[in-house]
């Protein structure tokens, strides 16, 4: 999969060259690792992400969650996720997190969540971590139970991966 951060859809417009990075020929260190090239545009969802303002920087790994949701239910879907998203802030949450909504080029609606990640060790999470114990400390048992509820009734389907961040075939280079 080949992504690109944190541009403008005039920037798309322009050149895929822009967006690449690179002048003459931006897939040219990428291509010989496509077995299929299919491109889809998402959205930056900033209400809803817990990421720093001031740009993209790729981490060592990301875990990528796909949703797919049921249309009827897309706005609960968003509310319970601001609902996530201020206990998470709440709760000193320092991860990176980031929310995207594809607007074209695949089975909509579909969201991705992206969580930085430096190692595989850090997938395992302290009992602190625990999202069911931030959403009850901000909201309560039953509440906290009824947003968790909203989640999953929409949810027609999820795919959860790890991209691995390859600085050698990137333009964005990693973190310091």
């Amino acid at each position: 999969m080949v992504c690109s951060f944190g541009h403008s859809w005039k920037e798309v417009d322009e050149s895929d060259q822009r967006v690449g990075g690179e002048e003459d020929d931006p897939s040219a260190r990428v291509e010989p690792y496509l077995d299929v090239e299919w491109e889809s545009y998402y959205r930056y969802l900033p209400n809803l992400s817990l990421a720093p303002k001031d740009g993209f920087s790729p981490s060592a790994k990301l875990a990528v969650t796909r949703w797919l949701l049921k249309q009827e239910d897309v706005e609960n879907f968003l509310a319970a996720q601001a609902k996530i998203k201020d206990a998470l802030a709440k709760a000193g949450y320092l991860g990176h997190l980031r929310w995207f909504l594809l607007v074209n080029g695949g089975e909509t609606p579909q969201f991705l969540m992206l969580v930085d990640r430096d190692s595989w060790a850090s997938y395992e999470h302290s009992p602190e971590d625990d999202l069911g114990g931030i959403m009850e400390e901000t909201y309560g048992k039953d509440q906290a139970a009824s947003i968790m509820r909203d989640v999953r009734r929409v949810v027609r389907s999820q795919y959860v991966v790890t991209w691995q961040y390859r600085p050698d075939l990137s333009f964005v280079p990693a973190k310091k």
